[in-house]
């Protein structure tokens, strides 16, 4: 990298990318590599240390020539982005080995014990696959069984009890079962590795259970209140969409509940890639920032980010806290944050922060297919959307140019400027619609080929109808949603008139390319997918910077502001 110093700055250089970069490599790396579990995780811990050791004693040598030699500043650069490598490697390798000692150390008393459970639910009951229990998963409070008690662990158990029973988010309850480890492995499937992806430390089957009034603190107030008014729109939804489609589509669009969703409205929306609509993400939470920029438009910036991010974290309490809204609130919330620190705060700074926030919490979570999707949607977004809408504007001029050199335009149209300027518009604004998927669908196509072994097409020429067609019902749902709460006949009528009509077009467009726009039986190995990532990641690179130090730039630098492929067109 080359040019002037380039000094620490949280929101202006890259060295938290480069941090994170790294450390999510060396997380996986070491998960993967079985290290956390190698004598007890005490191997990956060792060698944590050492590494850290190494990055301190090269950060004292940069500090001491640094003043005495007076280091070029491309030297010093690099060796500052080496010493964020090395403790990005240090911290990825040792992390998850520390963690998941921490958490079974207080559970190893409980070990194959057949124990009494206290635990509050914290997601949405689910039928399995069998049809034969409900699984969830619960926050422990308390345990006891042979003669020991263990008060408040801070431990989460995915819990089965039989189907039928009467369980709901956010509910206290009381069971007895033998608690135990799960299996590493259920033939070719990390079983264990699953579960602590969902931040769930033990597999507990129940036969029944009773229901107690668990503790509550200021935070289960606050999550209480979410709750309410998760089972308030539940009831909205119902009530406006009775008995139809509909009624389930609309709850899964406003909090992300599915589990109202019919057997064909479910197998429809996931051949047709439009499930991300149904599961409360970055795109939801863009909506609700809109509706709120709106309605706090006569305020000042300071009001709108002070009412913005609590409304936010209000609406992931809703949502019941997934993976997905998780990372989008926290994303977002540190991109409002930074425009009270300065002009021009960084997307790309904000998702790693998000993404190293949510690891910190659970390192675990980087296998969750929810936190694995959101992740690199974004970050694909963020990547190819700006120079694939550069290149849509070149060619909505390009194509205007075209237009007007006709005879037609010619004869007829004497003050062509403003004409021109809305053809480029709308004919940008057309393939903006079909580009802006794309964009996104470069960075999750490999990994819906691994995990589900088909990729949809057709969803991004059908995502030109249904992202609009859920913006629509989301924001008029939340705004509907409010009438209801004071007026629940008036929300029949909005609904009839504009909910429901959207809701239908949204419900035909994924039946009809249900059928059509996946491609079956398309497996993808974790070396393909690197080897698709690679060229991918380069061609990027190479549009974006030219000479030396690409990945450097990457990691390190924003880019600028400078639309190359605007002057390239521009210059032709």
């Amino acid at each position: 990298m080359t040019g002037k110093i380039v000094k620490f700055s949280f929101f202006r250089v890259r060295y938290l990318v480069c941090f994170a970069v790294f450390f999510l490599f060396a997380l996986v790396l070491s998960i993967t590599g079985g290290f956390d579990e190698i004598n007890g995780g005490r191997t990956a811990v060792i060698i944590s240390v050492l590494v850290l050791l190494s990055a301190a004693v090269l950060f004292i040598v940069i500090s001491v020539f640094d003043r005495s030699l007076r280091m070029k500043p491309d030297l010093l650069n690099r060796l500052i982005a080496a010493v964020c490598i090395l403790s990005a490697i240090g911290v990825g390798i040792g992390y998850p080995a520390a963690y998941k000692m921490a958490l079974y150390n207080k559970l190893n008393d409980f070990d194959h014990v057949y124990s009494q459970v206290y635990a509050k639910v914290i997601s949405e009951p689910a039928l399995s696959s069998s049809g034969k229990s409900v699984g969830m998963t619960v926050r422990v409070e308390y345990i006891s069984g042979d003669g020991k008690t263990l008060e408040n662990p801070k431990s989460k158990f995915k819990v089965y009890l039989p189907s039928g029973s009467n369980v709901r988010y956010g509910m206290g309850i009381s069971f007895k079962a033998e608690l135990g480890r799960p299996e590493e492995k259920l033939g070719d499937f990390y079983y264990r590795r699953q579960l602590l992806s969902q931040g769930c430390y033990m597999s507990v089957y129940a036969n029944s259970f009773s229901e107690y009034r668990p503790k509550e603190t200021m935070w289960d107030k606050f999550c209480g209140v979410g709750i309410m008014i998760r089972g308030k729109v539940s009831e909205y939804a119902d009530y406006i969409l009775a008995g139809s489609e509909e009624s389930g589509l609309l709850k899964g669009i406003l909090i992300g509940d599915k589990n109202d969703f019919s057997e064909n409205l479910y197998s429809d929306m996931s051949k047709s890639g439009f499930m991300h609509i149904a599961a409360v993400s970055g795109l939801h939470v863009s909506f609700l920032c809109a509706l709120l920029g709106v309605l706090l438009s006569a305020f000042s910036k300071k009001i709108r980010i002070a009412v913005t991010v609590p409304v936010l974290i209000l609406f992931a309490s809703v949502a019941a806290f997934t993976p997905s809204v998780n990372r989008a609130v926290i994303m977002m919330s540190i991109f409002l944050f930074s425009y009270l620190l300065m002009k021009d705060p960084d997307p790309v700074t904000s998702l790693f922060t998000a993404a190293l926030v949510l690891v910190a919490v659970n390192p675990y979570v980087v296998f969750n297919l929810s936190f694995i999707l959101s992740f690199s949607a974004t970050l694909s977004l963020l990547i190819f959307a700006r120079p694939l809408t550069a290149i849509s504007k070149a060619g909505a001029e390009k194509a205007s140019e075209k237009i007007f050199e006709l005879t037609l335009f010619k004869r007829f149209v004497k003050n062509t400027k403003v004409l021109k300027n809305n053809i480029v518009k709308s004919i940008s604004w057309l393939l903006d619609a079909f580009l802006v998927p794309l964009a996104c669908q470069i960075g999750v196509m490999p990994i819906l080929a691994y995990y589900f072994e088909r990729i949809s097409i057709g969803s991004i020429v059908g995502n030109i109808i249904v992202i609009p067609s859920t913006m629509i019902v989301f924001v008029v749902g939340f705004i509907n949603f409010l009438i209801y709460c004071i007026y629940p006949p008036l929300s029949g009528l909005l609904s009839l008139i504009i909910i429901r009509p959207f809701l239908r077009l949204i419900r035909g467009t994924a039946g009809q390319l249900s059928g059509l726009s996946y491609v079956p039986g398309l497996k993808m190995s974790l070396f393909s997918i690197i080897v698709y990532y690679i060229p991918v990641s380069y061609t990027h690179l190479r549009a974006h910077e030219t000479g030396r130090n690409l990945v450097c730039r990457l990691l390190l630098e924003k880019k600028k502001k400078k639309k190359r492929y605007i002057s390239t067109h521009k210059r032709r």
